[in-house]
């Protein structure tokens, strides 16, 4: 029954799967004071300065996405996708090396983080 069950999908329950609410292309570059500048790829404008020694979640998490384009070899030149799901969650995506992080996942503090370069207005009720 087992086998039959997963192998027609039979009685199986499907979520219906989030679409992008919003998306920004972002650049994180490392400034000299060992803080980072979070510029929006299309605009040219900074949505945030990170202090330097501050804000450990998103140093992490762009050092990993950085190692990976390294390995990869490839470069800054390309923008990272912040997307906000129509149900309310976050995903950082690398579309060069095919790298993405679903940020709710580590918790609301953690995500909170990336959630701030929204603007509050067009956040989707869940």
């Amino acid at each position: 029954m087992a086998f039959y069950g997963r192998s027609s999908d039979s009685g199986a329950v499907h979520m219906p799967q989030a679409q992008p609410y919003q998306t920004l292309r972002l650049f994180f570059t490392d400034q000299a004071d060992g803080g980072i500048a979070v510029t929006d790829a299309d605009s040219g404008a900074v949505l945030s300065m990170v202090a330097p020694g501050t804000n450990g979640f998103l140093r992490s998490t762009m050092r990993g996405f950085a190692h990976a384009r390294t390995l990869g070899g490839i470069g800054p030149q390309a923008p990272f996708a912040l997307t906000r799901w129509n149900d309310g969650t976050l995903s950082l995506i690398d579309d060069t090396t095919g790298r993405r992080v679903d940020l709710d996942a580590f918790g609301p503090n953690q995500s909170a983080s990336f959630a701030k370069l929204f603007p509050a207005a067009k956040a989707p009720t869940r």
